[in-house]
């Protein structure tokens, strides 16, 4: 049931912001270059990858069918998200902490401005007890992988 309502909830956000920002044609355009859409929609709906384990700490990558599955967050023991998009809203604010950086999904868009605010959220969470990171943006490929 959670996997039927993550992908609810995905859908229905990029539909709506489809509908009140309209189609980004860069996005698009780099869409229709990727003959392997099986490989991408399987990769869509797999889970986070962990990249970092350290000292008990660790650092999640994923999109955002992970960030709307709350089983998947919660069975990774997930303390924050960290949420690299302004198309994907902050599901659980109950329940996790997020940080939320709105970069739109654009190859001439530069994230290193908010390099200085996700260490900031790191190192205060990692002093307040937090172990468990994810991040994340739609695809879960670019802006949040930068990061």
């Amino acid at each position: 049931m959670s996997n039927i309502l993550a992908t609810f909830r995905i859908t229905r956000d990029k539909l709506i912001n489809y509908y009140n920002n309209g189609i980004d044609m860069e996005t698009v355009e780099r869409e229709k270059e990727d003959d392997w859409k099986i490989i991408k929609i399987y990769k869509f709906f797999s889970q986070p990858n962990l990249i970092i384990e350290k000292n008990n700490i660790k650092l999640y990558l994923g999109n955002s069918y992970n960030a709307a599955n709350f089983k998947t967050l919660d069975n990774l023991n997930i303390d924050c998200v960290l949420n690299i998009s302004n198309e994907i809203p902050n599901y659980f604010l109950d329940d996790f902490k997020y940080l939320q950086i709105s970069v739109p999904d654009i190859n001439s868009c530069s994230i290193s401005y908010c390099f200085d605010s996700v260490i900031k959220f790191f190192f205060e969470n990692i002093d307040a007890g937090n172990k468990n990171f994810f991040v994340h943006c739609y695809y879960g490929a670019s802006r949040s992988a930068t990061i």
